[in-house]
């Protein structure tokens, strides 16, 4: 901001203030200004980011406990009684892994994990030409699972045996955040025994941790760690081109940055409303296992669409964060390996995309 924008003269910033729609108060100040957009507003508050250090828990507490948000944890010099981390996605698990980093024994974990989920292999989301085979053989054998599967639970099955799906424990998972881990993290992370799966925790008391299906005790030197927070919240759809506000989504899985960086240049390339959403069709943030069929049924759609229009597909050819576009450009037509992996991807898609139509429809998923 300081270096790169603030000296071309063209922006301004208004750090520790209230967004109110059309207006902005300062919170140091209580001075309030008012927002005049002369094309469009871009509206970045709607997909909104809750960390543990800041949020609020959904479950209530008795005076006294030891109770932090995993950024506190290097704070600690007295050891507790042992460690209970609450919350089942990345964040509770990255709290789980820095504990057993800094030694801390498994048997003094416990692990408050409402409900599985699927896990992406990070060996497969590495976008340059050295990981070609894990990326790009995943993504095809994703396509190739999904268009053979028979029902939901089939195809979970199968991105699971091809490798595209990683999973914890033996417990079926029911949730889908996207997020990924690594085989080596697995394997630490399987060394925690005390996994409490009894539902969402509702009160943490002085000897008692309450939860939706039953109790499990603890004792007032126990730490209680808070990984409960939504890392993103989208709670309602939202056109990205709405009158003059942009509102910035995700429109291509896994990809934040590169979803921003496309819908910018939509914007300065095109100039009909209806067009531009049909090239940034949001891809609504996955939570339930079942959310996959709709995030990656959208993000095929989309990918065939910019694949139609020259000023995005030439775009896409150029640019950094497209990934797996300048993976694919890279590679030599003389590489039968690699071509043989773009080949079943191609053969795959059509395939793909009418299987996820199908159970989209068959689970009233659209």
């Amino acid at each position: 901001m300081r270096q790169d924008f603030l000296p071309t003269g063209r922006v301004q910033y208004f750090p520790l203030c209230d967004f109110e729609g059309d207006r902005f108060t300062s919170k140091l100040t209580g001075e309030t200004f008012q927002v005049e957009a002369r094309k469009a507003m871009v509206d970045c508050t709607f997909l909104k980011t809750t960390v543990p250090k800041t949020h609020t828990p959904n479950f209530t507490m008795d005076d006294g406990i030891r109770f932090m948000p995993l950024n506190d944890l290097p704070t600690i010099t007295d050891a507790p009684d042992g460690f209970v981390v609450i919350g089942g996605g990345k964040t509770g698990l990255d709290a789980c892994l820095w504990l057993l980093l800094n030694g801390v024994s498994p048997d003094d974990i416990r692990w408050v994990v409402s409900r599985d989920a699927w896990w992406l292999d990070r060996e497969n989301t590495q976008a340059t030409v050295d990981f070609f085979d894990q990326t790009m053989g995943t993504q095809a054998a994703m396509m190739e699972s999904v268009g053979e599967a028979e029902s939901m639970e089939d195809m979970f099955d199968r991105l699971e045996a091809c490798g595209y799906f990683l999973r914890l424990h033996e417990e079926r998972p029911t949730m889908f955040h996207g997020a990924t881990i690594s085989r080596a993290e697995r394997e630490e992370i399987r060394k925690i025994r005390g996994v409490i799966r009894k539902g969402h925790v509702t009160h943490i008391g002085s000897n008692e941790i309450q939860l939706v299906e039953g109790n499990v005790p603890t004792t007032p030197n126990t730490v209680h760690v808070d990984c409960s927070a939504s890392a993103l919240q989208q709670l309602e759809d939202r056109l990205v081109f709405d009158g003059n506000v942009i509102t910035p989504q995700m429109i291509r899985p896994y990809q934040p940055v590169f979803s921003a960086a496309l819908t910018a240049h939509v914007e300065l390339n095109f100039d009909d409303t209806a067009k531009k959403n049909m090239l940034c069709n949001p891809v609504a943030l996955p939570d339930a296992d079942s959310d996959f069929i709709r995030f990656t049924s959208t993000g095929f759609m989309n990918q065939y669409l910019w694949s139609q229009e020259p000023k995005v597909r030439d775009w896409m050819d150029d640019n950094r964060l497209a990934g797996p576009a300048a993976m694919m450009r890279d590679v030599s037509p003389d590489d039968k390996e690699k071509m043989d992996v773009i080949k079943r991807m191609r053969r795959a898609g059509p395939a793909a995309i009418g299987k996820l139509n199908e159970f989209k429809e068959r689970y009233g998923l659209s």
